[in-house]
């Protein structure tokens, strides 16, 4: 029911949720458990200390929602008769975008710093013009970057500490607008940089080389540097070049580990190779005086050399043939032989400003020609987004700003020596950690398994840890996100009858019931031709959009929806999105090429040849 007492429609995930809930309460203590009402109700009572601090609630205490009372009622309620420790280590609550995740999760990393009763306890961006080099050898400004696009990424460490970091294919995995402190970053080749404080960069100090945030760099540091952005050449003499290169050129042993980074065209001296050799200068590009082929050949043998001139020629001139293999020539090749270090003049403080913050797969690509880090999003900064909410509730609440102290990445209670910090996703760093809570938010974006369990791992020593999953659906099902997602399914279907039980984990799913879940469903198409059995949810059906939405009405706007859900139908390109984020639904990719309903519309049984 909703907080005026009527009834809410839910999907089947939630109402099973609801049953799991009502089972336990009826046959629970043959399993050894409890319900306690009054540690259920010092959660949600302790929420009368958090207030929202933006928005048109600013300044109010937080007033949880139905569901979200069911959620917090459960993981703080269930105990364990014998030894009265909670119940539930592992929760997953995945539900839309904009449902108030954070303002509902923050509260709780508060709770179980401070009134948890547990001692010591751990609970734990670039300018949008700056342009990003892309997998096909383009440059694009930041703003224009997708989640899912492929770019030019490096290792972010070397595989050993003789070894070189190698340049790998990466792909676009999260993007979001931030305001953060600035910096000017201006370089003695002219170019410069505005970046967030903590954007870290591979740089050469006075003593190391390595990963340094922008507030470490100093005049006289150098930055690893790629080269100068470029643009695509349209002239007349790069259409010449590009179709001499298609004809005549040739990538040096790309498949050797060790070859050179060179791509060689070969002419006979005259006319031809005169032009050529003139137009290579003239456009800046370094190679090789022409020599013979061999002792008995008249024909002539260049080569254009390092990796940087190579890409800038390829993205450029933009050789068809070339192109097309181009990953040949740089995937898996050391970075480092290949690139220079240009030195910083200054470091400039610019104030608050727009940023835009991209995640990668290998956590790194090249920003304005520099080799740069994630913005971290999956990285610190997205934990920052629970920890910064939990931060501001402490430091505008007279009676929790006394309690607790607070510092830029730390809050603690010094009663108990308990502290409260957000953690890189780096796992290498997060082993030997004691935790008593571990919040981990929108683990769909998560890169590894690893950090998942060496979280969890941290927890043995605890009498009544708390891991909670929360977040959105994803697109990766390799992804640790749907693994945890499908153990929710399966405790959830598994309940009853004891088919499978595991009274440690708490799962509960807010999203449309499909038949991708419930195979008995028919498809609208299956429901129309049919006209018998139950038709799964239609995403354009407005009377359906509070099942993945229990906010909607409060934080989630029928408006705003009703817009993106208007243009997800006249563009199909941005219906996964739609879908994916609003109707938390498992996709396959972002974005989709074209609808299937009319495609499915658009079906013919003639076939048409046509000849050549």
């Amino acid at each position: 029911k909703d907080r005026d007492g009527k009834d809410m429609i839910t999907c089947r995930w939630v109402r099973l949720a609801c049953e799991r809930f009502v089972d336990d309460l009826k046959n629970g203590k043959k399993r050894g458990l409890e319900f306690d009402i009054d540690a259920a109700n010092k959660i949600i009572d302790f929420y009368q200390f958090c207030r929202h601090f933006k928005g048109e609630w600013e300044g109010n205490s937080i007033e949880l929602e139905p569901w979200q009372k069911f959620i917090d009622s459960n993981l703080f309620g269930w105990k364990y008769t014998d030894t009265g420790y909670r119940r539930f280590k592992v929760a997953y609550i995945t539900v839309a975008r904009k449902n108030g995740k954070t303002t509902m999760i923050a509260p709780v990393g508060l709770y179980l710093l401070y009134a948890d009763d547990e001692p010591g306890a751990e609970v734990y961006c670039l300018d949008p013009s700056t342009r990003i080099l892309k997998y096909d050898l383009t440059w694009q400004a930041l703003n224009d970057i997708q989640i899912g696009d492929k770019l030019i990424g490096i290792d972010e460490h070397p595989e050993t500490k003789k070894k070189y970091r190698k340049l790998r294919i990466s792909r676009v995995l999260n993007k979001r607008t931030v305001t953060r402190e600035s910096f000017k970053i201006l370089f003695a080749d002219g170019r410069s940089v505005i970046c967030s404080a903590d954007h870290p960069w591979l740089c050469r100090s006075f003593r190391d080389y390595g990963w340094k945030k922008t507030r470490e760099i100093r005049p006289g540091y150098k930055l690893n540097s790629f080269g100068h952005p470029w643009e695509k050449d349209n002239s007349r003499d790069a259409g010449y070049l590009a179709g001499f290169f298609d004809g005549e050129g040739y990538l040096h042993s790309p498949d050797k580990p060790r070859a050179a980074h060179r791509i060689g065209f070969a002419q006979n001296p005259g006319a031809v190779m005169n032009d050529v050799v003139k137009m290579l200068n003239d456009k800046g590009f370094v190679f090789t005086a022409p020599r013979p082929m061999n002792k008995n050949s008249n024909c002539q043998v260049s080569d254009l050399t390092g990796l940087s001139n190579c890409l800038r020629f390829l993205g450029q001139m933009r050789p068809t043939r070339l192109l097309q293999e181009h990953h040949r020539l740089w995937v898996g090749k050391a970075l480092n032989r290949t690139t220079g270090h240009i030195e910083v003049v200054s470091v400039e403080p610019l104030g608050m400003r727009t940023l835009i913050d991209i995640e990668t797969e290998t956590k790194t690509f090249f920003a304005e020609g520099f080799t740069s880090h994630n913005s971290a999003a999956v990285d610190r900064d997205q934990a920052r987004e629970i920890f910064d909410a939990a931060k501001t509730m402490v430091e505008i609440d007279e009676y929790l700003s006394v309690a607790i102290k607070t510092f830029a990445r730390n809050m603690h209670v010094e009663k108990t020596r308990s502290k409260f910090e957000p953690l890189s996703a780096d796992e290498k760093k997060q082993h030997g950690k004691n935790i008593h809570a571990a919040l981990c938010d929108e683990v769909h974006v998560w890169p590894k398994h690893t950090l998942w369990w060496v979280l969890r791992t941290g927890m043995g020593s605890r009498r009544q840890p708390m891991q909670i999953a929360i977040t959105t659906a994803g697109t990766d099902q390799a992804s640790i996100c749907y693994q945890i997602h499908d153990l929710a399914r399966k405790v959830l279907t598994g309940f009853k009858g004891g088919k499978f039980v595991d009274d440690s984990f708490f799962g509960i799913i807010y999203t449309l019931d499909r038949k991708s879940d419930w195979p008995a469903l028919k498809t609208k198409a299956e429901y129309n031709q049919e006209g018998i059995g139950i038709q799964e949810d239609d995403w354009e059906d407005e009377s359906v959009w509070l099942k993945p939405n229990p906010n909607l009405g409060v934080s989630v706007y029928l408006k705003d929806m009703r817009d993106e859900a208007r243009t997800a139908k006249q563009m199909p390109a941005s219906l996964n999105s739609f879908l994916n984020l609003r109707m938390n639904i498992w996709v396959q990719q972002v974005n989709r090429w074209i609808d299937i309903n009319l495609w499915d519309q658009n079906h013919t049984s003639e076939v048409y040849i046509m000849e050549q």
